[in-house]
């Protein structure tokens, strides 16, 4: 890793969400985009123009496998399909990269459990990039909840359902790319549940639509914390306020439109 006033990061598929990305370490003092990775050359090249990417010129690659083995780059963002996360944070981590990887972090909890115990033994930072962990309402009522405003927890429950149109060829829909709501959007329910219990379900409870590409295109979920439940619904197929809600034993938060 570079030690010096500028944190180079380099990008895997600089995709839409990558744009919002690189947008952001534009605010971000003493980081910087280094490096671009696109299959499509002329696309990566597109995009380090337009951030400002620091060389000249820009280091823009064909390939993966050449920014993770640039020695110039400090950390790695990975926005490609979620099938290709865990093969590609496997090999930052062989190369001793820093990585900050698009939720869904990888597609189960076997190829999760060993990129961890991976990191453990390289001694390299992993994380998840689900930015709503960090917005300033979910850091507030996570205070809340610390100084008992509200009481003890004993249910949560969300929506995150969005009507969106059928497009075979997309990824969401498309099942050799992992598509499906689940991973799409479940995970932020999900994972926003755990950040309030402070840990995983004990049990977990499903049921799932699938769409005619085998993909899950509504899902519902009932998960046991032992003193606490919460339930959520995500789906392709309609649209719903989408409002995540937190109830205690003396009060509710209530979060409107939180995605």
């Amino acid at each position: 890793m570079t030690y010096g006033s500028t944190f180079r990061w380099g990008i895997i598929a600089p995709g839409r969400i990558a744009h919002n990305f690189a947008e952001a370490l534009g605010v971000v003092e003493g980081a910087r985009l280094y490096a671009v990775a696109s299959r499509n050359l002329a696309r990566g090249e597109e995009f380090a123009h337009k951030h400002h990417a620091s060389g000249e010129p820009p280091r823009v690659y064909g390939g993966y496998f050449e920014l993770i083995n640039d020695p110039g780059v400090d950390a790695i963002y990975i926005a490609n399909p979620h099938r290709f996360h865990a093969d590609c944070i496997r090999h930052c981590l062989e190369a001793g990269k820093a990585v900050l990887c698009e939720k869904p972090l990888t597609v189960n909890a076997a190829q999760a459990e060993a990129l961890f115990r991976l990191a453990k033994e390289r001694n390299v930072f992993l994380m998840e990039a689900l930015w709503t962990r960090f917005l300033p309402a979910w850091q507030q009522a996570r205070q809340w909840i610390d100084d008992g405003a509200i009481g003890r927890i004993h249910s949560i429950s969300a929506d995150f359902c969005f009507r969106v149109p059928f497009q075979r060829d997309d990824r969401l829909w498309d099942i050799e790319q992992a598509g499906g709501v689940l991973l799409d959007m479940g995970v932020y329910p999900l994972n926003l549940s755990n950040f309030i219990f402070g840990r995983g379900p004990d049990r977990i409870q499903s049921s799932v639509l699938k769409g005619e590409t085998e993909v899950d295109v509504c899902t519902a979920a009932l998960l046991d914390y032992g003193a606490g439940v919460s339930t959520f619904t995500c789906s392709f197929l309609a649209r719903r306020e989408n409002i995540f809600q937190i109830e205690g034993a003396g009060g509710v938060i209530q979060m409107e439109k939180h995605y």
